[in-house]
Formats: C-alpha cells, sequence, structure tokens
C-alpha cells in the first residue's frame, strides 16, 4: 500500500523510524542526514511493505543536481524488535526514458546499488566501517496477465494488485568500504539484474543465490516496492470529496446534466453521458463528456484510458436502483481507467423517482472476485453471455421486488462488494453516504451520512 508522506508522519511507528533517522534540524533547515548523504525527500507517496520482519518504507529522494539516467529510493526498516535501519537504493535502468522497460519478468532491468545510512552504531565495527559489505534486495512487483495496457507489464504494485500477480525478486547488491553518499557512483559496487544476479517467484516470496561471505544482511532482506520519479502514481482521494468536486463548474459540471437527463425519464431507452479526462503536466485538467443512447434498459458506457465515469437514466418501469450490470460497468471503468484518474472512477444513476445515486470503488480486488463469482455460478454454467446478463438482470428485478426498500434492497446485496453508495441532496450540491445498520437483517435501517 502507500500513502502520502505528511499522512504517515501522524503514524507512531513510522514518525519515530523516520525521527530517528533524520537526527536534528541544523540552522540551515535540511536536516543532518540530509547534509551528509546530499538528499531531499521528494513529494511522492511512501510505499509501505509489511513482512514477518517488520515493515519498509520507501520513500523517493532527490539530489541538488540529479541524474536524469537514474532515480533513488531511501529505504527505512522497522524491526520488529525495535531496531531501524535505513539504506539507499540507487537505480540505473537500461532504458531510462520509458518506465514500461525498467523490469522484465519479476525483476529490475538495469543496474542497482546500495548505500547504508550509518546512524546505529552497531553497523559500525571497530575501524570504522561497515561490518556488512553486501545486502540482499528484495524487490516486488506487480504483473497482471489478465489486464492490457501498462498493467501488463511488470511495475511497482499499486494499493490493489491482487496476491496472485505479486512477484519478489531477490539480489545480493555489495557496496564499498568508503561510508557517506558523496562518492555513491564510484565506491558502490552493482549487480545487473538482467544477467541471473537473483532469483524469482510468482508468489510472495522470493530466494536468494548463495551469498558471498560479507552478506551479513542476507538472511533480513530489503524488501521494498520502487518508487518511480517518473512513475504514475495512484491518487488517493476522498470519494466525498471528489463527489462534490463534480458539481464544480471546471470539472465535470454535472449539475446540467443531471437536469437535462431528467427529461428523458419519461423515454423508453436509457440515456447516458460518459467522462473523461484529458492531463497535460502544468497545464488545466481537460474535463469533456459524451452523450449517449442506449437500447431499452441498456445505456452504453465509454471504456478505457480517460474515459473514467458515467450517469445514465432508469426510466419509468425500470428498477430505481443500479442494474448488476451498473455494477459491473463500474468495474470496467476502474480497470480501463488510467492510474491517475482510477480515483475519480463512479457509475450515477438518474432513478425514475429522480432521486441521483452514484456508486464509487472502495476495494477493487472484492469487486473483481465478486463480479467473477456472480458470473461463474454453476446455473449459468452453460449460458451465452447474453443469456447470463439476462438473467443476472433479472435476479437483481427478484431481489427489488422483495424488499419495499431498494436503497436497502442494494445495499444488502452489495454488501461486500468492495463499493460504497451516494446519494446526492435535492438541490444537487452535496452528498450522503449510505450504509445499513445491520446488513443481514430483513428490516435493517439505511444510514445517511452527509458528506462534510
Amino acid at each position: 500500500m502507500h500513502k502520502s508522506f505528511n499522512e504517515l508522519l501522524k503514524d507512531q511507528k513510522f514518525s519515530k523510524a523516520y525521527n530517528k533517522v533524520q537526527a536534528q534540524k541544523n540552522n540551515a533547515a535540511k536536516t543532518v542526514m540530509e547534509e551528509q548523504y546530499q538528499f531531499t525527500i521528494a513529494d511522492k507517496p511512501v510505499k509501505i511493505v509489511q513482512s514477518e520482519n517488520g515493515t519498509t518504507y520507501t520513500l523517493l529522494i532527490n539530489r541538488a543536481i540529479d541524474d536524469a539516467n537514474t532515480f533513488e529510493n531511501l529505504v527505512i526498516k522497522y524491526e520488529n524488535d525495535g531496531s531501524i535501519n535505513a539504506t539507499i537504493i540507487n537505480y540505473q535502468p537500461f532504458y531510462p526514458l520509458n518506465t514500461m522497460d525498467y523490469f522484465t519478468n519479476s525483476a529490475f532491468n538495469g543496474l542497482q546499488s546500495v548505500t547504508p545510512i550509518v546512524y546505529n552504531d552497531a553497523l559500525v565495527s571497530t575501524t570504522g566501517k561497515i561490518s556488512s559489505d553486501c545486502y540482499s534486495v528484495c524487490t516486488i512487483l506487480c504483473h497482471d496477465l489478465t489486464e492490457s495496457g501498462p498493467y501488463s507489464v511488470p511495475h511497482p504494485p499499486g494499493t490493489y494488485c491482487t496476491g496472485n500477480n505479486v512477484t519478489i525478486d531477490c539480489v545480493v547488491t555489495c557496496w564499498g568500504d568508503n561510508i557517506g553518499g558523496e562518492d555513491t557512483g564510484n565506491d558502490i559496487g552493482t549487480v545487473d539484474n538482467t544477467s541471473g544476479g537473483g532469483t524469482s517467484s510468482s508468489t510472495n516470496s522470493g530466494n536468494v543465490s548463495t551469498p558471498p561471505n560479507n552478506c551479513g544482511n542476507c538472511n533480513n532482506p530489503i524488501e521494498t516496492i520502487p518508487v518511480l520519479e517518473l512513475g504514475e502514481e495512484e491518487e488517493v482521494i476522498d470519494p466525498c470529496t471528489d463527489l462534490k468536486n463534480k458539481f464544480v463548474s471546471n470539472r465535470e459540471n454535472i449539475k446540467p446534466i443531471i437536469d437535462s437527463l431528467k427529461t428523458f425519464l419519461n423515454e423508453p431507452d436509457e440515456r447516458g453521458v460518459s467522462f473523461k479526462v484529458t492531463r497535460v503536466i502544468e497545464q488545466p485538467d481537460n474535463y469533456e463528456h459524451l452523450w449517449e443512447v442506449g437500447n431499452g434498459n441498456t445505456a452504453p458506457v465509454s471504456l478505457g484510458g480517460l474515459w473514467y465515469g458515467s450517469i445514465h437514466t432508469h426510466p419509468f418501469g425500470y428498477d430505481t436502483m443500479f442494474s448488476w450490470q451498473d455494477v459491473d460497468n463500474l468495474l470496467s471503468l476502474y480497470q480501463g481507467a488510467t492510474v491517475r484518474n482510477k480515483a475519480l472512477v463512479f457509475n450515477m444513476v438518474v432513478s425514475s423517482s429522480g432521486d441521483v445515486y452514484c456508486i464509487k470503488v472502495d476495494n477493487i480486488v472484492k469487486l473483481k472476485l465478486q463480479i467473477e463469482n456472480d458470473w461463474n455460478i454453476p446455473e449459468l454454467a452453460d449460458c451465452e453471455d447474453s443469456e447470463k446478463n439476462a438473467v443476472l438482470l433479472e435476479m437483481m428485478q427478484i431481489i427489488y421486488s422483495s424488499d419495499s426498500n431498494s436503497e436497502r434492497a442494494f445495499l444488502k446485496k452489495f454488501s461486500n462488494y468492495g463499493i460504497s453508495l451516494y446519494k446526492a441532496d435535492s438541490t444537487l450540491t452535496n452528498w450522503s453516504k449510505l450504509s445499513l445498520t445491520d446488513p443481514v437483517s430483513a428490516n435493517s435501517i439505511v444510514n445517511n451520512s452527509p458528506c462534510n
């Protein structure tokens, strides 16, 4: 998982580890460690790895004079016994301008080196040199062969990378005798991962070949998710904040769109609007939408890349709330959206009653698993896709007809699908999150929690 640096500073464990590494501020407003090793912390999310040995935090760092062909990470490890260690990992990709070429199979495609941060006396021998010259560096990646585009090649995992897609590649990486970071390029030994320096695994563990005699740290590996200089990061946006932003005029500006959609509630066919955003560095985001006419109780949804959301109608005579296909469309929108757009993904319905509802993804792993389970139930084993859709639509209609409260019926059905349900107020200026007091009870009350 990953969190923002400022958010992590509120975490007691990370704050203790970071403050110990940072030592204290000097008069120039730089830390002692930053002065000695000549770097600053970059404004990028911190990658967190929890293992049986402890918790590892990986941060991108910058130099006053950066090498455009390399990137560096500060890795801080908080051991279960309370001890804290830190290292700098330098990455030199063979193809530095294309992040999709940074990794091949399950390994880093280039050279890497390690510099220990010397703030713990236990690391230093009586001669003033590091007691262990080599480290086992285990790189954790995600590789989803079922996807297309950037997710089909190995990449640092995001928040929702599933366990079956995780790979770990461990290599023994050594450095020279000099302590400090000034002469990093000359003093640190490197490992070429493309030449078989380590072994890879398709599961959540990696193996290291027989280490050299001076590899005192190989039994306690550095487990890290690289934070890239050029890599896209999933934005972390509060769903309520994102939904309120959709009313803003220079964003999606959905209020006039919803008002227009309400005029089609007497039409026999669903109407829909798909949304996309184009993002260019140092330029305002460009939001666009596309009107689409459906066929009966189905409205088309534009998917992939820049497309990230949809609003459609449920005319009179159709179910008030979302159909199973609407939830499936939310999954498709999320999977198809670019990394930066995933936090924006939504699916809305303008119901026959005029109420406006929205569903958002909380946990893509749960959502994907549950949709796949529904699609593959034994009763549908011999059905064509069109027949499966028809049966799943009818099953939802039965669920809604069996409960006088369609909001409660939806929340009960999809309580474990990793999604959340929101309802707009009558003025289309704010949202409320809907939830059940008891998902199991037939008479459970629907809680209405306004967004702040």
